[in-house]
């Protein structure tokens, strides 16, 4: 996933071409744990 990659969700919004910040958010917040996880981690 895009996100993973480490793109910016703006980013991603625009590529897939949704209207709306939050249906993007919404329907890729199973990626955003593990990119949680890997922030915490030094």
């Amino acid at each position: 996933m895009i996100l993973s990659a480490g793109v910016n969700i703006k980013v991603v919004l625009a590529t897939l071409g949704h209207a709306k910040y939050s249906f993007t958010a919404v329907t890729y917040a199973h990626t955003l744990p593990d990119l949680a996880q890997s922030a915490a981690k030094p």
